[in-house]
Formats: C-alpha cells, structure tokens, sequence
C-alpha cells in the first residue's frame, strides 16, 4: 500500500498543501519576498493568478506552505512533476523550485527537516508519481539560494551540479548571417515529423520530455502559444536539421526591474548612429519586461558544432522580427553555441543546473545522475523557471 502525503504532512504541524482558495495570499507573499534577499533588484510576479504558470509547466503539482502559530504565511514552495527519460527510459520527473521563506529559525528548522523526509518518501508517494529524480536551477550569484539550498548541510539533502549554462538575454543584433538553411515558422504540414524528431532527440536526453504528450499539453496549456511558435529549420533539400519554439509567458510569469542598466540606456541613446544595429527597444523601469524565450534546440544527430551555430543565429534573426524587449536562449557550457557567436549585444547570468537526492544517513546518495561527455545535454525549459 502506498504512502500518502497527508500521513507525512501529519509529523509537521506547520506545512500544509495549498489550495485555490490561497491564492491571493500566496500572490501576496510571493511578491512581497525577494528570493535573492538584498542582493538582486529583479523582481519576480506570477500576476493575479498563482497557480496558472504552475499548470505551464505541468498539469502535475503541489505547492507547499509553510504558517506559524498564527496561521501567517511565513513560506511557499512549489513540486511540479512529469514524465521524463532517465537512461532511455520514460519516468516521473520533479522540478523544485519557486521557493520563498521567511527569517523564522524556529520554522526554517521544520521546513528543512519536511524538505530532507518529503525526499526521501516520496517514491513511495501517489502524489508524486513514485517520483525519485529532482531536478532545479540556481543562479550562481545568488547566495542566498546556494547558502540555504546547494550550500547547505541540511541532513538528508544533495544539490549535484550536473552542468553550468549562460541565461544569454538578447537586446540587439548586426545585420543578418548569410544562410543556406530553410528557416521558417512551423505549418500544420510540419506537426508530426516535428513531434517524431523531438521525441528522437529527446530520448537521448537526461530528463528528456515524451512528446507524444508534450506537445500537445503544450498547445493546450500555454498562454498564446500555437503550432506557429515552432521554428523548423531545413536544408535546401528539405531535410529536418533542427527545431524549436519562440514563448513569451507574459500573461502568467512577469520580471521586472526598479531601475534600467545605465549600460543598456547609452547604448540605447546610441543605435540611431550605429549603422546596422537591430535594436529592441528597452522596458520601462518598473514594468514587466517583454521577454521573448528561444526554448532548447533540437539537432540532428551528428551536426558539426559550426553548422548548429550558424543554424542558431539564423534562428535568433528570425526571431528578431518578433516585438519583445529581449531574446532570451539557454546556452549551457557544455553547448557554448554563443559564446563566440559575433553581432550580438547580450547581458548574461551565470546558472546552475542540479539534481537533487535524497542522502542516507551513511551519506550514500540515492539515485545519483551523472553525466558525461558522450551524453546530450539535459533536458531544461529556462521559460518555465
């Protein structure tokens, strides 16, 4: 018989499941709590409604609270779950994220000893799926995070830094690559050899998504997103090479900055004069920032790194016929496609992407992933972060 939650949420008096009915109070708190404590101004906010950018991300979660003995607010966290591939094989996978707790030691203690349990039972939990393989982001300047989540020596609990990647936000651009590539939109013609070699890749890929489900749920779920929003990259013979698709959830995830980069307002105030220069216009300090996300590229097998660059940029200037305030794509170290990537104006954030286990007492880590050079790299959706 499998354990239930609500018999593990009995042993911690002060965590509970949260419900639609929270939902003004959960916006409240999540936007009054700077996850990155004093040392960033972004500011992040999920708009009226809590719940609606979890159901994006997937149709599977539970979100966490944590409240004192006046029943106040003093926490939030988020498990979303779905399925996935680990070593070829289609499992459940949990992301944990959207983390918010107040300075309560007295509670943080309970929530960390809840954190280290929920681990380690939940393959046995319905809830969860049966789900064994965490995964999480972490951006590396943000101490607050590491300090109290990879950092840490909360018993029980292992962050492993599976790879680094670049948040690489695109705000303007030189001119057009000269290409051979067929680079457009997708049609409805293009719907099931695009799922077919999505699947393909993705099977190779740790955390790798099952698109026979995916892409519909995607279809169905996200906010002004259509078949449309694939981008299908050809060769002169007609021939699949890559894929993917261009996601602006504005409607349901807003960052917003109190104050614009004195960098970005020179450069700004100079593209008049730069023959050339593509670029976007900048948000307005204190308002949501338009930002549009190039989600992951799918490559045939066996593309040389120099053809999946050029097949990148001719991607990035299609996209930049779109309206936003910047391009964001997720360029992991292990890729490097941009980083010597020329005529492109950039800002950068350094992230971190783990798996995250539960420990044993003898300090063995349990269903540890690792990979290796041979290995694609993992699955991971930067516009549902």
């Amino acid at each position: 018989m499998s354990l239930k939650l609500s018999d593990l949420l009995n042993e911690f008096p002060h965590i509970a499941l949260a419900t639609s009915a929270e939902n003004e109070e959960l916006l409240d708190y999540y936007h009054q709590t700077e996850l990155a404590a004093k040392e960033s101004a972004v500011q992040y906010k999920r708009g009226d409604n809590f719940f609606s950018f979890l159901r994006e991300r997937s149709d599977k979660f539970l979100v966490f609270t944590l409240r004192d003995d006046n029943k106040k607010l003093q926490g939030v966290a988020v498990a979303s779950f779905r399925p996935g591939y680990i070593a070829g094989e289609l499992l459940t996978i949990g992301y944990l994220g959207d983390l918010r707790v107040s300075l309560n030691r007295k509670l943080i203690r309970e929530w960390r000893k809840f954190y280290g349990k929920f681990l380690e039972k939940s393959p046995e939990l319905e809830e969860t799926g049966h789900c064994r393989y965490f995964q999480t982001a972490l951006m590396s300047s943000n101490a607050y995070s590491k300090n109290n989540l990879a950092e840490t020596k909360i018993p029980n609990l292992f962050y492993k830094e599976l790879a680094r990647y670049q948040m690489v936000n695109i705000i303007g651009k030189f001119g057009k690559s000269p290409t051979s590539f067929q680079v457009r939109f997708a049609a409805s013609a293009d719907k099931e050899e695009l799922v077919k070699f999505l699947g393909v890749d993705h099977k190779e890929r740790l955390f790798g998504h099952d698109w026979t489900v995916e892409f519909q749920r995607r279809l169905n779920e996200w906010k002004n997103f259509t078949l449309e929003n694939w981008i299908v990259v050809r060769n002169d013979k007609g021939r699949l090479l890559a894929a993917t698709s261009l996601w602006n959830p504005i409607a349901s995830k807003q960052i917003v900055v109190p104050q614009i980069p004195f960098v970005f307002s020179a450069i700004s105030k100079m593209a008049a004069f730069v023959p050339g220069l593509d670029l976007k216009p900048l948000p307005l300090a204190g308002k949501p920032i338009d930002i549009l996300y190039l989600n992951q590229m799918s490559f045939e097998q066996g593309l040389e790194r120099k053809e999946q660059q050029a097949i990148l940029r001719a991607v990035i200037d299609l996209a930049f016929d779109q309206s936003f305030h910047m391009l964001a794509y997720c360029d992991f170290d292990r890729d490097n496609l941009t980083r010597k990537m020329k005529g492109l104006i950039t800002q950068k954030n350094q992230m971190g992407f783990f798996s995250v286990h539960y420990k044993e007492t003898n300090g063995d880590i349990r269903d540890e992933l690792a990979l290796n050079d041979k290995m694609l790299t993992p699955a991971f959706d930067m516009a549902l972060v």
